[in-house]
This record gives C-alpha cells, structure tokens and sequence, in this order.
C-alpha cells in the first residue's frame, strides 16, 4: 500500500487523531502514525499506540476499539483504521 506524504492535509489529520485520542486517559503516545490512501477520499489509518504502565494488557483490545469508534466518528473520510497497542516494556 502507498504511504502519503506528509502533506497539511495528512498533518490536519493527525491534528484531528491527536485531539480523539486526547479522551483516552489510558493512552500516553502513540507512534507509527501513517495514512493509506483507498481512494482520493478514503483513507486508511494506522498507528501504535503506548498505554500506561498500569494498564492490564486484557483491556488492550477493548482500548483499541474504543478508540477506532471514536476515530471513525469523529474523523471525515475514514474508510477504515487500526490500532495495535505496544505490549508493556516494548518501549
């Protein structure tokens, strides 16, 4: 799949990612941040995403929903994201 450049149009997408994720006390960064076009007015995102440290990796998958609900909801022309959550000490 192409990867987009980082256009402002990518970059305003990430502003959006960031303010979604900003509810999710849960999440403290994110990285690999990366957009793939469908189409010219469908996109794809993707991104790793840190949790605390005192979070129970049996609610990583319900965190990563959550958050892929609120990205759809609020984000225009998503087709589609993904998020994987980075197990504990992988950073």
């Amino acid at each position: 799949d192409p990867m987009m450049e980082r256009t402002p149009e990518v970059l305003a997408i990430e502003d959006q990612f960031k303010k979604v994720m900003g509810v999710f006390p849960e999440i403290i960064a994110y990285h690999d941040f990366r957009l793939v076009a469908e189409s010219k007015t469908r996109i794809i995102l993707v991104a790793d995403i840190d949790v605390r440290e005192d979070v129970a990796e049996e609610e990583f998958e319900d965190i990563a929903l959550r958050l892929e609900e609120a990205v759809m909801e609020n984000i225009a022309n998503m087709a589609y994201c993904s998020f994987y959550i980075t197990p504990k000490f992988a950073y």
